[in-house]
C-alpha cells in the first residue's frame, strides 16, 4: 500500500517532497503509473509505454534476484 501511494497510484507524485520523488524512481508502481497516465489520460501513442514497461520489468527482475539471494542466505540454501 505504501509503495502504491509513493509511486503515484493514490495522488500525483507532484504533491510529494523532492526526496520522496527521487526515491519513488526505484519503485515499479511509479513507472507503471507513468505508462498508464500517458496512455489513458494523455492519449499518447502506445510506444510511449515501452520504456516505463521495460523499467518496471527490470525492477521486478532485480527485486526477484535480491529476494532469492536474501532467502538463500537466510535459509542457508547455498
Amino acid at each position: 500500500m505504501t509503495m502504491s501511494a509513493i509511486g503515484g497510484c493514490w495522488w500525483p507524485r507532484d504533491f510529494e517532497p523532492e526526496w520522496l520523488r527521487l526515491f519513488s524512481q526505484l519503485l515499479p508502481t511509479t513507472w507503471t503509473m507513468q505508462a498508464y497516465n500517458d496512455l489513458m489520460i494523455r492519449h499518447a501513442a502506445a510506444a510511449t509505454a515501452l520504456w516505463p514497461s521495460a523499467v518496471t520489468a527490470s525492477l521486478g527482475l532485480l527485486y526477484l534476484i535480491v529476494g532469492i539471494i536474501a532467502a538463500a542466505k537466510l535459509y542457508e540454501w547455498a
